[in-house]
């Protein structure tokens, strides 16, 4: 392929290209170097031992749930703030508690608070069928008098529906949230972007989580991650995503067990067994009984 490399006549023209008949030189882009991406490296930094480590390390700190975050986040403020610091204009709504605050201030109990935070939890009953709401948005710190952090930056919303037995729920977490004295997973994760979706009643009970949760430098993905107890007496089906320092990524599938084939790039590699039981318990007991 030639492309006009000159907009005017020349009667010399430039190493690599040609004059034209039109007395126009053209570059020869054949002749230019191939700068094409370079190939993906093909080998991870992770070992595979290594990868599904830290996958365990993980999924040992707990999923990141909305009603944790919230019950924490309540806790400190409430029990740690006093009436000036930091001023909670509450909300209108009835049946709603929480409300919003800004600036930075220090309370009497040595709690110093920064940013600003929006948080409403709202509960209706109406003729037996109970609902809650759960929406934060903020973007805070509120620090121990002896120096220990509860951050939070983020986005949350959560809805949850009762009816008797049956119970079902939809929401998503994103941000970066962490608190070293809490009892939860804000003692271990550091960020989350997690989407929730399931119910329960007198047949089974189901969810579908989608999503990443990071701890340390360590990400993984949860890609269509089901559990239902009406199918595979409730073995988890889906895939999981290990993030390699590459940039790219392991990928453990499962089918109707907590066991599975860790694969890179396509390529299909051992068979794996992760400790995933007790943390999707935890998981959806949490969701279920919001």
């Amino acid at each position: 392929m030639f492309l006009a490399l000159l907009a005017c006549v020349a009667s010399d023209c430039p190493e690599g290209s040609t004059l034209g008949e039109d007395d126009l030189c053209y570059l020869d882009t054949a002749a230019l170097p191939d700068t094409a991406a370079p190939a993906a490296p093909a080998e991870p930094t992770l070992s595979e031992a290594a990868a599904i480590e830290a996958l365990q390390r993980v999924l040992a700190g707990g999923l990141p749930e909305p009603m944790g975050l919230a019950a924490s986040y309540d806790v400190v403020l409430t029990s740690s703030g006093d009436t000036t610091c930091p001023i909670v204009n509450p909300p209108s709504e009835e049946g709603s508690v929480g409300g919003v605050w800004a600036g930075a201030c220090t309370a009497s109990t040595g709690w110093a608070f920064s940013g600003q935070s929006l948080y409403l939890l709202t509960t209706e009953d109406d003729a037996g069928v109970q609902s809650l709401t759960l929406e934060m948005a903020s973007s805070f710190e509120m620090i121990a008098p002896e120096g220990e952090v509860f951050q939070g930056g983020g986005e949350v919303a959560f809805s949850h529906i009762s009816t008797g037995t049956a119970v079902s729920y939809t929401g998503h977490i994103g941000g970066l949230y962490s608190y070293p004295g809490a009892s939860n997973w804000l003692s271990s994760v550091s960020s989350a972007a997690l989407l929730y979706e399931g119910s329960r009643d007198d047949f089974g009970s189901r969810l579908v989580l989608d999503g990443g949760v990071g701890a340390g430098e360590q990400i993984i993905d949860f890609i269509d991650l089901t559990v239902d107890t009406t199918v595979c007496d409730g073995a988890p089906s889906g895939e999981i995503g290990i993030r390699d320092s590459t940039g790219l990524w392991y990928e453990l599938t499962l089918d109707c067990s907590s066991c599975g084939t860790l694969s890179w790039l396509g390529t299909s590699l051992s068979e794996h067994c992760i400790g995933l039981t007790a943390p999707l318990e935890d998981l959806i007991a949490a969701l279920e009984d919001a």
